[in-house]
């Protein structure tokens, strides 16, 4: 069993190391410079203990060429005595590899007690090649400066490209603000509102710098048409998208969804943007 499962695992097993490329941009990300400044200053500026563990676990790399190890085994076929064994020599490996990225914060940072012991630098190391740092943008810059070119590139490749759905989202809300309701929301105000909301959408796309994009009609009659009505099963899943989002920041387990996600029930499509 143990040379059937060897056979089986040998493709992945026996392939170089490799670090993502989104942990090697977080180790060479300039926070983490910027934060070793801080401290050579002796500035008074806020140090952060993400970068500054972020420094320490480069410097590892730098040495050894790799990550620190986790010191777990994944299930195998083993009689119990070697399985222990092999175990105990991870957790060994892995515990000095813990120790020698403490060393590296002490040196660096002497008031920082990051010993073997410290819950928050085992954790990191363990989870090390999974890290991620997520940047939000607040709605305000995201109105002031939007990713002009995300909108080009998405809205000249895709005819039915779910940013449309988002343009329109933006100009009901700037349509509500000049005249207190939604489009198509006032009885036999359908007519009337879709030249009103087509020149909003225009205003919307010159600001984008998309003056060259044909906006369809037929989103802004669908859009007329729809008025604002509150789909109970649309409702219902974004209600749950949310749960799970929040439950994410709370718990501080898992990656968030960054800056804008956009759902169509037409198709039951899911797209996320960083707007």
């Amino acid at each position: 069993e143990n040379f059937e499962e060897a056979l089986k695992a040998c493709n992945t097993a026996l392939t170089p190391t490799t670090v993502n490329d989104s942990v090697l941009e977080i180790m060479y990300d300039p926070k983490v410079d910027e934060q070793i400044n801080i401290i050579s200053n002796k500035s008074n500026d806020k140090i952060n203990d993400f970068w500054i563990m972020v420094y320490a676990l480069r410097r590892f790399y730098e040495r050894n060429g790799c990550l620190p190890l986790r010191g777990s085994l994944p299930d195998m076929f083993s009689d119990s005595k070697s399985y222990i064994e092999l175990q105990r020599i991870y957790q060994s490996e892995a515990r000095k590899h813990l120790i020698d990225i403490g060393e590296t914060i002490g040196d660096t940072l002497p008031s920082h007690k990051y010993g073997p012991q410290s819950s928050n630098l085992s954790l990191f190391c363990k989870n090390s090649n999974f890290l991620r740092v997520v940047r939000y943008r607040s709605l305000k810059d995201e109105f002031n400066s939007p990713n002009n070119e995300l909108f080009n590139n998405e809205l000249n490749d895709q005819l039915e490209s779910p940013l449309n759905w988002y343009l329109l989202i933006l100009a009901s809300d700037i349509f509500y603000s000049n005249h207190g309701y939604y489009p198509g929301e006032v009885i036999g105000s359908y007519e009337f509102d879709i030249p009103l909301l087509r020149g909003i959408i225009k205003s919307l796309l010159v600001k984008l710098n998309c003056v060259n994009i044909i906006f369809s009609d037929e989103y802004i009659h669908e859009w007329c048409r729809y008025g604002n009505s509150q789909i109970h099963s649309v409702l219902s899943f974004m209600g749950g998208v949310i749960a799970q989002e929040s439950i994410k920041l709370i718990t501080h387990q898992f990656v968030p969804l960054n800056n804008t996600l956009l759902y169509n029930a037409i198709d039951s499509s899911l797209n996320v943007y960083q707007l």
